[in-house]
């Protein structure tokens, strides 16, 4: 049994977060020290105490401000994890560049929002908006569909998510190409080809579907901006299940406004909840979710399960099974 006496940890979340309860599973020994939400539950002197004695700190809630704050006052950090897969929120500099592993909840949620994926080509290739309005208004009248075998998606941020969503398209007979940071990774089996970080362009410009998959970086952010629309044909669906900073909005809006791309199914944008003035909210040709496509009912159950389990590992001094994130790329 393991012994995991020195695992003192430190969580940002609500004191009433029911996904706490999966703690359960935190090896013999293992101490929760502190729990809170906001700078005020960190404040006064007990609380800076509590923070000092913690190695380990589980963040739920917390951005980028309130996890900067309590930093200076965990000297003997040595794990941190994000109970979800993005980190482009809480990164900061002095995070960054510590020898603090960061974690998170990487290949979690990949399965929903592939399938999230697929629906999206599925719903535009069905023209499933045409159906439920001929049930609405009783007209029984044939169309001719389409077919998602044998046309292109194409993958923008290849990573955990991304060939997830290949994966799933090439099982519905998709062909899938991809681009990625590295266009030099060993072949997958699954992507047809691949670009480097220059090629959304020209994955944009062979697609019949495009997912927008990747990280928010400082490289990433607006990759799939105006150029790379114009590339665009206008049969072509654009999906977004990665961040909406990824899409330069008031772009993709003029082409679909403009019938440039056919249709967009976006479940994350620039600023969120989404203003109730966008123009997205009023198109036709949008299909659009409120960043819910990924929310099963176990999701955040399973990552804090998963990091308490990993909590044994980190006891004994063995690799992680989590996501160990690369700080520097941001992701």
């Amino acid at each position: 049994m393991t012994d995991g006496s020195g695992v003192k940890i430190a969580i940002v979340a609500n004191k009433d977060d029911d996904t706490l309860t999966e703690l359960k599973h935190l090896p013999d020994g293992a101490e929760v020290v502190i729990v809170g939400a906001t700078e005020e539950d960190f404040a006064g002197d007990a609380a800076k105490d509590a923070l000092a004695s913690c190695t380990v700190l589980l963040n739920c809630i917390g951005g980028r401000a309130l996890i900067s704050s309590l930093w200076p006052h965990m000297p003997n950090l040595k794990w941190m994890h994000s109970r979800f897969a993005g980190v482009d929120h809480v990164l900061f500099p002095e995070l960054v560049a510590s020898r603090v592993p960061l974690t998170n909840a990487r290949g979690l949620f990949s399965s929903a929002l592939a399938e999230y994926v697929a629906l999206a080509c599925l719903y535009f290739a069905k023209d499933v908006d045409r159906w439920k309005a001929q049930q609405r208004d009783r007209v029984w009248e044939k169309f001719v569909v389409q077919e998602i075998r044998g046309q292109t998606l194409g993958v923008l941020g290849y990573g955990d998510i991304g060939q997830s969503a290949a994966r799933l398209a090439k099982a519905l007979g998709m062909r899938v190409i991809a681009q990625r940071r590295n266009a030099a990774a060993p072949p997958d089996g699954v992507a047809d080809e691949t670009f480097g970080p220059d090629g959304v362009g020209d994955v944009v410009a062979r697609s019949d579907y495009v997912c927008v998959a990747a990280a928010l970086t400082p490289e990433t952010r607006g990759m799939l901006g105006a150029a790379a629309l114009a590339r665009a044909r206008p049969h072509t669906v654009i999906i977004n299940v990665g961040r909406g900073p990824l899409i330069d909005e008031a772009a993709l809006a003029e082409a679909l406004r403009e019938g440039r791309v056919r249709g967009a199914a976006l479940d994350v944008f620039e600023t969120e909840p989404l203003p109730r003035d966008s123009a997205l909210w009023g198109m036709g040709n949008v299909l659009l979710s409120p960043h819910n496509a990924d929310m099963t009912a176990t999701f955040l159950h399973d990552s804090v399960r998963r990091f308490a389990q990993d909590a044994a590992r980190f006891a004994r001094g063995e690799p992680f099974t989590l996501h160990v994130v690369d700080k520097e790329k941001g992701y």
